[in-house]
């Protein structure tokens, strides 16, 4: 990483110049992406009213808030109940026009929308999906159910609604005869939040419910149901989460295809027994059972980064001021750029082959990994800021002004997207910790140890859900010499 010698400007005016060159590098990108968007080069959901999508939020951690804002809530009314944590597919819709809404600004987003915003968007959730995209999702039900940590289940249902959010269940076999007595349910919705991903099929929905024990459904005789309706259902259960594909019928005519992921109850309750100083873990680990199982077998796309707001996360400079004062020209891209293997870049390898290493190609997408002010942002090419699902539980793993160059990739053996890290800014927040004067042979050595199984983000890895925190991969170089190992 080669270093010219430094400006004296201060880093603030720096900053300020930066951010009016990526602005204008932004207006550029969204010109052709709505260029793009005008000629149907992508793909684009029903044209409707716009949701603001310039600003999004990771999914995950949306979940995450929204279960401990909830957390008293449940332990003063759900004495007695269990909690249901449950995700739905559907879209958001305009009630004026019934039309799925668009994004704003065209690309990948994650706006969410909690229950005063549907009201002052005007909008609302329709659950279902297409017959064809149930059928898609019912063969990945069965990789699920290939599975030795998930269960095979199948039932069938007469589902009774009355008033007061009570229905009266007969179960039955797949024959129609009924397998026990009529019984009572009764839940109480506490909230919901929406997740909408225009550039997803569907969007999500993700409600917190209790549900309080069967009981004998005579509180509801005399009483006409306000609706019926039978329900084929189809289930793959696992220790942590239940995934759920169900056909809704009213007589023998199908009315709608549902798609739900609902946390087992034990989670919640393990949650609720947490101690204080646990409670932000646990719900991050709730948060990515259910969000990483509906991305990695559903909906791959949706645990893309999304872009954020430096106004909104970085309203004093200092995140971007973690990593770019590492560098005496941050007005350009500082990262490392790779030398090809065209024609003409051979003479210059040959002639310093000690200095040079390769690899393969990662097909993903560049970013700056940096840890900064309690949180961790992903910041790419255009000093623009994203966030990712697993992104923030990374602050308990990597130090204070750790600043990571790599990309953010689908690794497709595991079907989750995760960090590959090709170099290293910092590993701390001072002058000592920089290694960008440090050649790249020591920089390898520095992510080596900075991840290796004896390091502190290894230990603290081992105390974390895997669903819960964006995995760092270390690239495999070797030098130019022995460049015959990439290919094995």
């Amino acid at each position: 990483m080669e270093n010219p010698r430094k400006r004296s400007l201060p880093l603030d005016s720096i900053l300020n110049g930066l951010d009016k060159k990526s602005k204008s590098m932004n207006d550029a990108r969204k010109t052709e992406e709505g260029l793009a968007f005008i000629r149907g080069d992508v793909n684009t959901p029903s044209r409707g009213p716009k949701l603001p999508t310039d600003a999004s939020e990771s999914p995950d951690r949306a979940i995450r808030h929204f279960l401990l804002s909830l957390r008293e809530t449940i332990e003063a009314r759900g004495v007695g109940a269990e909690v249901e944590v449950e995700l739905r597919f559907g879209k958001i819709t305009s009630n004026s026009t019934n039309q799925r809404f668009a994004p704003s600004v065209p690309g990948n987003a994650s706006f969410v929308l909690r229950e005063d915003a549907m009201r002052s968007q005007n909008a609302k959730f329709v659950p279902g999906v297409s017959q064809q995209d149930y059928q898609r999702y019912m063969s990945k039900l069965s990789q699920l159910t290939d599975k030795d940590s998930f269960a095979k289940h199948e039932e069938y249902s007469l589902v009774e609604m009355y008033p007061g959010s009570k229905r009266v269940i007969q179960e039955m076999d797949l024959d129609g005869r009924p397998t026990q007595a009529k019984y009572l349910q009764v839940k109480e919705r506490l909230g919901s939040i929406d997740i909408f991903l225009p550039h997803c099929p569907y969007d999500c929905r993700v409600s917190v419910s209790l549900e309080f024990p069967a009981a004998d459904p005579s509180s509801v005789a005399g009483i006409s149901p306000e609706n019926e309706r039978n329900r084929k259902r189809k289930s793959a259960i696992g220790r942590e989460i239940r995934v759920d594909l169900t056909e809704v019928l009213f007589g023998d005519v199908t009315q709608s295809y549902e798609v739900e992921m609902e946390l087992k109850p034990n989670m919640m309750k393990e949650w609720l027994n947490l101690p204080d100083e646990a409670i932000w873990q646990g719900a991050n680990t709730n948060a990515g059972i259910l969000w990483s199982t509906m991305s990695r077998y559903f909906m791959l796309n949706a645990s893309q980064a999304y872009k954020m707001q430096w106004e909104n996360i970085d309203p004093n400079n200092q995140i971007r001021n973690a990593y770019l004062q590492h560098f005496d020209h941050p007005s350009k891209f500082p990262g490392t750029m790779p030398v090809g293997f065209a024609r003409h870049n051979i003479p210059a390898v040959r002639a310093r082959d000690k200095d040079y290493y390769c690899s393969e190609k990662t097909d993903g997408v560049r970013y700056f990994l940096v840890v900064a002010n309690q949180t961790v942002v992903l910041v790419d090419r255009s000093n623009l800021p994203f966030a990712a699902p697993g992104l923030e539980a990374l602050v308990s793993l990597l130090p204070e002004g750790t600043v990571l160059d790599g990309e953010y990739v689908l690794h497709h053996s595991q079907c989750k997207f995760v960090f590959m890290v090709f170099d290293i800014v910092a590993e701390g927040s001072l002058p000592s910790s920089s290694y960008v004067r440090k050649p790249f042979r020591e920089r390898l050595m520095g992510i080596q140890n900075l991840l290796s199984e004896t390091s502190a983000y290894y230990r603290g890895l081992q105390n974390m859900h895997p669903s819960s925190v964006l995995p760092l991969f270390r690239k495999r170089w070797q030098p130019v010499r022995q460049i015959r190992e990439v290919f094995k």
